[in-house]
C-alpha cells in the first residue's frame, strides 16, 4: 500500500507542469529505456525460432507487463489526468505478473538443470533431491576431467594387459588368464560410466526413451555391477592358485589350464546371477518432465525381498567374507615362503630363483588385493550409511565423502594395469616386445629388400 501511495506521488510530481527539467528528464528517460529495452526483448524473440521456448514465452510475458509503468507514467494534459488514475493499478498489475513469471521461470530453470544444482538420492521407489554442497561448474569440470581420465587410463592399460598376455606363450598361465578376467571385467565399468556421468552432467535426464532406454538403463548398471563381482572372484581364485603352489609345490595345480576355462566361466554366471534383480529393478521414469533412470525395488520385486537385506547380503558374500578369505590365503603363504628351508647347495640357485618368482608374485598379488580393498571400502561404508543413516545424506561432510568413496570404487578399473606392469618383470618385457613387433618389423623388411 506504501509502495503504491509513493508510486502515485512519484507519478503526480512527473506529470506536474511546474516540475522542474530535472524531474521531467528522470520521467523520460525510464520512459524512453524501458520501451525500447521491452520491446526489443519482444521482437528479437518473436523472429528468433531458437528462442521460442516457455522460458522465453515468461520472460516476454514480463516484459510487456513492465511496459505498462512508462506508458501510464509519462502523458501530460487532460488525458494524462485521466490515466493517472489507472497508473496504480496498472503498476501494480505490472508487478503482479512480473513475480508470477519469476515464479514460474524458477521452476523451468530447476527441473531442466535438476543434476546440476542438486543431487539425486535414488531410494528404492523414488527420487529424494538434497543440496548440492559443491561448486556446480567446478563439479562438472572436474568430474568429467577425472572421468576421461579413468576411461583412458582404464581402456588402453587394460586392453594391453589382455594383448601382452595374448601375444606371449610364457604368460598363459592360469594366474594370468585370471589376471586377464579380471581386467577384462574391469573394462566393462569405464565402458559404461563415462556415457552415463557425462550425460548426468551435462544434460540431467535419461536421453532415450521407449524399449531401447530401459534397456540401455538396465544394462549400463547391470554391467557395471557384474564388474567388480567378477574381479572379487578373480582375486580369490588367484589366490587359490598361488597357496596351491607355494604351499603343495609336489601336488598337481589346484586351477590348472583346462579347468581355467571353466573357472573362469564359473564367475561370470555367478556375478550374473547375483545382480538379475537389479537388472530387472532398473527402469526409465519420467520425473519432472524428464527421464531418469532408477531403481524401483518394491515395484518390481515387491517387499518379500528387502533391498537392503539385499544390498547387506551382496556386500558381505561379495566383499567382506573373499577379503577375509584372500587375506588367510596369503597370509598362509607368507608363513610358508619364510619358513622355507634351502634343501642343499646344489639346489641352491634354482630354489633362490624359485623363491624370488614367487615373492614378485605375492608382491603383485597382494598389491592387487591392497587396491581392490582401498578402492572399495570407503563405497561398502556408504552403502551402509545410506541404508541406516539416512538422516546425514544431506550433510556437506557426507557428501564430500560419498564424492570421494565413489571416485576411489571407480579408479579401480585403471588401477590393476599400473600394478601388473609396475610390479611384474614379465608384463613389462611383454610391452616391450608388444611394440617391438611393429618398430622390429619394418626394419627386417628393409635389411630383406636391401
Amino acid at each position: 500500500m506504501t509502495a503504491a501511495i509513493n508510486e502515485t506521488q512519484s507519478m503526480s510530481n512527473c506529470n506536474n507542469p511546474a516540475a522542474n527539467s530535472d524531474k521531467t528528464l528522470a520521467c523520460c528517460l525510464p520512459f524512453s529505456v524501458s520501451l525500447a529495452g521491452n520491446t526489443f526483448i519482444e521482437i528479437i524473440v518473436f523472429k528468433t525460432k531458437t528462442l521460442k521456448k516457455p522460458i522465453n514465452f515468461l520472460i516476454v510475458n514480463m516484459a510487456i507487463s513492465d511496459m505498462f509503468v512508462p506508458i501510464f507514467l509519462f502523458p501530460h494534459g487532460p488525458l494524462g489526468h485521466v490515466l493517472r488514475k489507472l497508473s496504480v493499478y496498472a503498476s501494480n498489475m505490472s508487478s503482479s505478473v512480473s513475480a508470477q513469471s519469476l515464479f514460474k521461470e524458477v521452476p523451468a530453470l530447476y527441473s531442466r538443470n535438476l543434476s546440476h544444482r542438486h543431487n539425486f538420492v535414488i531410494t528404492m521407489n523414488g527420487i529424494q533431491i538434497m543440496s548440492s554442497c559443491f561448486n556446480p561448474a567446478a563439479e562438472r569440470i572436474g568430474k568429467t576431467f577425472a572421468y576421461c581420465f579413468l576411461f583412458l587410463v582404464s581402456l588402453v592399460g587394460n586392453s594391453f594387459i589382455g594383448a601382452v598376455v595374448y601375444r606371449t606363450k610364457t604368460l598363459r598361465k592360469p594366474i594370468n588368464v585370471l589376471i586377464v578376467n579380471m581386467v577384462m571385467s574391469d573394462l566393462l565399468y569405464p565402458i559404461f560410466l563415462l556415457p552415463e556421468k557425462l550425460i548426468t552432467l551435462y544434460s540431467g535426464s535419461w536421453l532415450v526413451s521407449g524399449p531401447l532406454g530401459q534397456a540401455l538403463c538396465k544394462l549400463n548398471y547391470f554391467s557395471r555391477k557384474t564388474s567388480p563381482a567378477v574381479s572379487i572372484q578373480s582375486l580369490g581364485l588367484i589366490a587359490v592358485d598361488r597357496f596351491g603352489a607355494v604351499v603343495f609345490p609336489l601336488r598337481s595345480p589346484l586351477i590348472s589350464s583346462k579347468r581355467c576355462r571353466f573357472v573362469i566361466l564359473a564367475t561370470w554366471i555367478n556375478a550374473f546371477a547375483v545382480w538379475v534383480p537389479e537388472l530387472f529393478a532398473r527402469k526409465v521414469i519420467k520425473y519432472r518432465g524428464e527421464l531418469v533412470c532408477v531403481r524401483q525395488w518394491n515395484d518390481t520385486l515387491g517387499k518379500s525381498l528387502s533391498y537392503e537385506n539385499y544390498a547387506v547380503a551382496i556386500i558381505v558374500v561379495f566383499l567382506y567374507a573373499p577379503l577375509v578369505l584372500i587375506g588367510l590365503l596369503y597370509f598362509g603363504i607368507a608363513l610358508k615362503i619364510k619358513s622355507r628351508k634351502i634343501p642343499g647347495e646344489q639346489s641352491v640357485n634354482t630354489t633362490a630363483k624359485r623363491l624370488k618368482a614367487e615373492r614378485n608374485v605375492l608382491k603383485m598379488s597382494s598389491a592387487i588385493v591392497s587396491g581392490f580393498i582401498m578402492c572399495w571400502l570407503p563405497y561398502s561404508i556408504w552403502w551402509f550409511l545410506t541404508l541406516y543413516s539416512s538422516d546425514i545424506l544431506s550433510s556437506c561432510g557426507f557428501q564430500y565423502f560419498t564424492g570421494f568413496a565413489f571416485f576411489l570404487a571407480h579408479s579401480n578399473c585403471a588401477m590393476n594395469p599400473i600394478i601388473c606392469f609396475v610390479f611384474c618383470r614379465n608384463y613389462r618385457q611383454g610391452l616391450k616386445n608388444f611394440f617391438g613387433c611393429f618398430l622390429v618389423g619394418p626394419q627386417r623388411v628393409d635389411k630383406i629388400v636391401s
